[in-house]
């Protein structure tokens, strides 16, 4: 008995519905009467509908069936159908062209491309006022994000020097500016930093746990 495996027999326009639903493609082009002819195209959508009945009762999803089922056909199924032959062009799969892939440089890729851009837009502001905000602002992100990304904790002189590296010394805040500082608006800061430190310190108790606890447990056991 010789068996036909799957790589040497005809590919299948939509593998999900299997290759029984293919055949009972080629089933229906074989029958000659019209009239059990669309009978029986119905029960094979019926069929389909089995992959997502949950979507059964949409209409969209109904013409997309039938349309699938014109397609596998090759468009040589005639039948009563509901809902009008798809285009046979826009049926036609085509390789879809590439996406450009972005290339902007990003000076410090831990802040992300949306700092720079801020940064950007800053420099164009001549308001020392709304300088200083844009300072500030850019400053408290800088800080949170490298804590979202780090486990470690950085120093607000780090965070000075990378802000007036990445503005090119158009963005500084002064040494005595405090990035915890709650009046400064940093209490959202604050409390994020305490959290980071608290979950990182359950996390090295939790290691610690794990290596040594775990084994004097077993061993007074």
């Amino acid at each position: 008995m010789n068996m036909a495996y799957n790589t040497e027999r005809e590919n299948l326009r939509y593998s999900e519905y299997g290759r029984i639903i293919y055949h009972y493609v080629q089933y229906l082009l074989s029958m000659e009467d019209r009239a059990k002819r669309s009978q029986a195209a119905k029960q094979v959508i019926e069929m389909m509908t089995n992959i997502n009945p949950q979507f059964k009762n949409l209409e969209e999803y109904k013409q997309k069936l039938w349309d699938h089922l014109y397609i596998m056909s090759d468009f040589k199924l005639e039948v009563d159908s509901p809902y009008p032959l798809p285009d046979r062009a826009r049926a036609e799969f085509k390789k879809p062209e590439r996406l450009p892939y972005p290339k902007s440089k990003i000076k410090n890729r831990t802040f992300g491309k949306h700092l720079s851009r801020f940064i950007e837009k800053s420099k164009e502001e001549k308001d020392p006022e709304k300088i200083k905000g844009f300072s500030e602002t850019a400053a408290y992100f800088m800080k949170l994000s490298y804590l979202n990304w780090n486990n470690e904790s950085v120093t607000d002189e780090s965070i000075r020097n990378d802000l007036k590296a990445m503005s090119d010394g158009t963005l500084n805040i002064g040494n005595e500016f405090n990035l915890d500082n709650v009046k400064a608006g940093g209490a959202y800061q604050q409390n994020y930093v305490k959290e980071k430190k608290k979950k990182n310190r359950n996390n090295r108790n939790f290691k610690g746990n794990n290596n040594g606890g775990g084994k004097k447990f077993f061993k007074k056991r």
